[in-house]
Order: C-alpha cells, then structure tokens, then sequence
C-alpha cells in the first residue's frame, strides 16, 4: 500500500510539473531615451500576457534631435499607465487593454508573419543562457535579438515572439528613439496562480488597431495645429503631418 502511495505522489508531481513547465514568467527591463520602466511576461500554455509598470516623473531632458538634425520636443510631464497586451503563441493576434488619459480602449491587433533572420554563428551568453542572434524588421524599426533555445518557448517582450526559444534582449537599431528590452528575472516553472481570461466585455467594445491609430493621430495633429496657430505671424510653418516616435512607425496598411 505504502509503495502504490508512492508511486501516485510520484505520478501527480511528474503531472503537475507537465502542466507547468510551459507556464513562465519573464521581469524585462524596458529602456528608450526618455524614460525605463519594469515590463512583465507572462506565458501559460499557449497564452501570453504582457504588462508594464505604471509610471510618473517629470522629464527633464525632454529635447532630442532626429537625423535630419532637426529638434525634437518631447513631454515635460511623462505619465505611462499599465497596458495589458494579451497573445497566443499560435497566432500573431493580440487584444490589448490601452489606457490613455481620459479613455481605456479595447484594441485587436493582427500582425503578418515575423520575418526574423537567425545568425547561428553569432552567439553571446546572458546570464546563465546562451542565446543566438536574430534580426527583424518590425513596422519601421529595425532589431537585434537575443535569444536562448535552452528555453524553447517562443516568447519575448511586447509583440515580439516566433523564434525557437524566448527572447532575453531585444534593441532598435534604426529610427530617431532607441528602444530595449533587457530581462531581469525568469522563474521556470512559473506556479503561481493568475488569470490570463480577458475581459469579459472586451469583444464588445474592441476596435481594430487601424481604427485606434486613426483616433491617436488625429489627436496629435490636432494639438500640432494649435501649436502653429500660435506661432509668430513672420514665422515660417511647415505642412503639418505626423511624425511618430513611438515602438511602432509604420503600419502595414500604410504600405
């Protein structure tokens, strides 16, 4: 009796850690020229779910020049609520919770196929991992990755995700910002408990990303037009359009 107890203990530990060992989580630290902030992963079978930190401070170096030479004023004030951006590791869809100041919108993103360039002669050990080069262009930036299949989940920070194993850095490497993605922790098997359900009123409010680009936009060329309606009358304005400086450039329907 006591040798068949054991060997069920020993079936229900050999079960539980099955059900487990996909389920992870990842601290990243994000970092651009303005700002860094702690960035969380969260993957359970197939689903993800990605959060960052809630952040307030006041921007002191808030002046950035792009190639062209041309200054850049950024936000005196920086304000970064939690976003949660929720995927599946089988698809290249997200619904993502975007909070902005007076409204949360609901929002679905659909993303073609990453098209990642693996270079498996180029290697560099992250902590205890050793991780293989790749390369992407992601909506107008370009990237270098980093990433280790002695942790085969397909995985990474914000939207990135689809090669043989997670992504522990990730940094721009074109465009005026630069943008990274550093990790800081992993804990395999993540046993925790944690709800990766969206929602339950998601689908009824959601609107596709195009849509909600649509709505940013406007607003900012809206507050660009008061800008240059304030200017000096002798003073010199150029045709207002957007220039976005953000993760994400372009869009595939702006192709």
């Amino acid at each position: 009796m006591k040798q068949i107890l054991q060997i069920i203990s020993i079936f229900l530990f050999v079960n539980t850690y099955a059900q487990n060992a996909n389920q992870l989580l990842v601290e990243y630290h994000f970092k651009n020229d303005y700002y860094n902030n702690d960035e969380t992963l969260v993957v359970k079978n197939n689903t993800t779910l990605y959060t960052n930190d809630e952040l307030n401070l006041t921007n002191e170096d808030n002046v950035a020049q792009d190639e062209d030479g041309n200054y850049l004023i950024g936000q005196k004030k920086i304000s970064l609520k939690k976003k949660s951006i929720y995927g599946n590791l089988k698809n290249n869809t997200y619904s993502i919770i975007m909070p902005s100041k007076k409204k949360t919108y609901f929002v679905k993103d659909s993303l073609g196929d990453l098209d990642w360039k693996i270079h498996p002669k180029d290697t560099l050990k992250i902590g205890d991992y050793l991780c293989t080069k790749a390369t992407l262009n992601f909506r107008g930036r370009d990237y270098i990755a980093y990433f280790t299949e002695e942790i085969p989940i397909p995985a990474g920070p914000w939207k990135f995700k689809a090669l043989p194993g997670l992504i522990l850095f990730i940094q721009s490497t074109s465009g005026t910002l630069t943008y990274s993605w550093q990790v800081k922790k992993i804990v395999l098997p993540f046993n925790a408990k944690i709800d990766l359900q969206l929602p339950n009123n998601f689908n009824d409010k959601a609107i596709s990303l195009k849509e909600y680009v649509g709505i940013i936009d406007e607003k900012h060329l809206s507050e660009v037009k008061v800008l240059d309606a304030r200017a000096p009358k002798d003073t010199a304005v150029e045709s207002t359009k957007i220039r976005r400086l953000g993760i994400e450039l372009v869009y595939e329907w702006e192709k």
